[in-house]
């Protein structure tokens, strides 16, 4: 009996009883990108559906009545960043930033029943504006430039003239003075 009340109450928290919610699908992307939030299932014609973020109306849809409305999540930060495509119900979120991580939940109201769907989006900060990823690069350019330079500079040094090549080997030692005549060998 212990067995079965244990399977019983896990059943029940994952199933969201004791506010657990189960998340459909995760989602990362960097700040400033675009995400798209898909139902899992295509909205009846004559039926509604609601965004949901942090307890607030984002976004909702009436495909009976025509109407879709975006402006609410304008009141929770979203400032004409939301787009609600009237066909399938999915919701994108342009220039997103770190304020709209969280969940989303989308409710919908089919003639049958009622649908939910869960996702968890996460926007990472960038760290670096473009600005500043294009001065590292640029300054990384120019010391590998530099460098490139001084290591040309110290090689060319380095090579031998003939000059050198004859003070090396000796010229008072005719055997390994090349430029040595055969008459001054005896």
């Amino acid at each position: 009996m212990r067995n079965l009340s244990f399977f019983l109450g896990a059943f029940l928290l994952l199933d969201g009883v004791f506010g657990v919610e189960e998340v459909d699908v995760t989602l990362i992307v960097m700040e400033g990108d675009s995400v798209t939030l898909k139902p899992h299932t295509v909205i009846p014609e004559d039926d509604s559906a609601q965004w949901w973020f942090g307890g607030n109306i984002i976004a909702q849809m009436n495909k009976a009545a025509g109407r879709f409305s975006t402006s609410e999540g304008d009141d929770v930060g979203f400032n004409g960043r939301l787009n609600l495509d009237h066909q399938t119900g999915s919701l994108t979120i342009t220039n997103s930033r770190t304020n709209h991580t969280g969940l989303y939940k989308l409710k919908i109201w089919t003639t049958v029943q009622t649908l939910h769907d869960i996702f968890s989006v996460t926007v990472t900060d960038s760290g670096l504006s473009p600005g500043a990823v294009a001065g590292i690069v640029v300054a990384v350019l120019l010391v590998l430039a530099v460098a490139g330079v001084i290591y040309l500079r110290w090689k060319i040094s380095k090579l031998k003239t003939p000059e050198d090549v004859v003070e090396n080997n000796g010229t008072n030692d005719p055997l390994k003075d090349e430029t040595a005549n055969s008459d001054d060998i005896l």
